[in-house]
């Protein structure tokens, strides 16, 4: 066994140099050491970034897991009968889509395997990996392998007057919809304020708002840009129509790919097509700056929103969640999970509430309670 040592790390430049170099479509700029600052200002607890190093002291792997569990959380746990085991509420997991970076299988290895002990050496209730990353519970027994939605991935030529030309062969509804936006007047523009980047903010939560989902906080979202924009690793766009912002995109990038995670367009401007607009200066952006890939991030295969994401040449890559219980040894064959049934169409009271809530008034909420839960 090759003798590799595992310690918790500050990050640093060698840490980000390590995740560019190494990462390949396994890192996300969620890797880097700026989300550790993100992490804190946002969530107001401390991250846990674990590093291999080989015998000479040179780092060969890297993990970066984040702390849930607020206040709220923490009482929440106390007060429920046999919780003695339960981690006071708190739970690790990696970074979103954020597994572990290592040159070679026996550094990823040990870095999870590392994982596991620190749960159950400081008493947190489990652990979640969520990773495009294959066969994590090969490489450690304990871990419990789920099947997760795909990511979906678009290869970017050299010049985006190619993909307007495969498109417009391919994909038709795709590049009337471009053009649409385009000659309708759309105007789309980087944000710089922090007045612009709220403004994206309230495109983001009425999207998600609409997907009955609670929005990621206010503070992720500004720290983000605020730490990770001057190396263009982070940006925004908003899209403008007859003055008014109506869509708008965050993107986050590392190494070769581009990230365009949250976003979101007001549905009353849906007629001209302004996220269309968005997302294309996105991709220009991408290949004038040599990416190679746009990351659409996760969504079922057999939904509108994974038909959204393959309509720009999306195809979809495997992703997977894997778990672990504290205290758990190898995991027992289980019986696959059941199907969960599909949501109804039609509003339902839940929806009607949710259709009620002001959309500063979510994105607030979801602030304060992404940091107390």
């Amino acid at each position: 066994m090759v003798p590799y040592t595992v310690s918790e790390s500050p990050g640093g430049p060698e840490w980000d140099a390590f995740i560019e170099a190494n990462g390949g479509r396994f890192a996300h700029a969620y890797h880097l050491t700026a989300w550790r600052e993100v992490h804190r200002r946002a969530y107001g607890r401390e991250p846990v970034y674990l590093a291999a190093r080989d015998a000479d002291g040179e780092l060969i792997g890297a993990l970066p897991l984040v702390v849930h569990g607020g206040a709220l959380r923490g009482l929440a746990a106390s007060l429920k009968p046999g919780s003695s085991a339960a981690g006071g509420g708190r739970r690790l997991s990696s970074v979103i889509r954020g597994g572990p970076v290592g040159s070679d299988v026996e550094a990823r290895m040990q870095l999870l395997a590392s994982a596991c002990r620190l749960v159950d050496e400081q008493g947190f209730g489990d652990l979640t990996i969520e990773t495009d990353l294959p066969g994590c519970e090969e490489l450690v027994p304990a871990l419990r392998a789920e099947p997760d939605s795909p990511a979906w991935l678009t290869p970017l030529p050299g010049d985006p007057d190619e993909l307007l030309k495969t498109w417009k062969k391919s994909s038709r509804n795709l590049w009337r919809s471009l053009a649409k936006a385009r000659d309708r007047g759309v105007v789309v523009r980087s944000v710089g304020s922090r007045m612009d980047l709220w403004r994206f903010y309230r495109q983001y939560v009425l999207a998600m708002r609409r997907h009955r989902a609670v929005p990621r906080s206010w503070l992720e979202i500004r720290w983000a840009h605020r730490l990770l924009a001057p190396s263009r690793r982070c940006g925004a766009w908003v899209g403008e129509y007859r003055g008014e912002v109506v869509a708008g995109v965050m993107f986050l990038s590392v190494g070769d790919s581009i990230e365009l995670l949250y976003g979101g367009s007001d549905p009353r401007a849906n007629d001209v097509r302004p996220m269309h607009a968005v997302y294309w200066r996105a991709i220009e952006w991408a290949i004038a700056n040599g990416k190679t890939v746009i990351d659409w991030g996760t969504a079922p295969a057999d939904t509108s929103l994974g038909n959204f994401k393959r309509q720009w040449g999306a195809e979809p890559v495997d992703s997977c969640r894997y778990t672990y219980a504290q205290g758990a040894g190898p995991p027992q064959a289980h019986e696959p999970a059941q199907q969960q049934p599909a949501v109804p169409d039609g509003s339902s009271p839940r929806d009607a509430v949710w259709d009620r809530i002001p959309v500063d008034a979510l994105g607030v909420a979801a602030t304060v309670a992404h940091r107390l839960l």
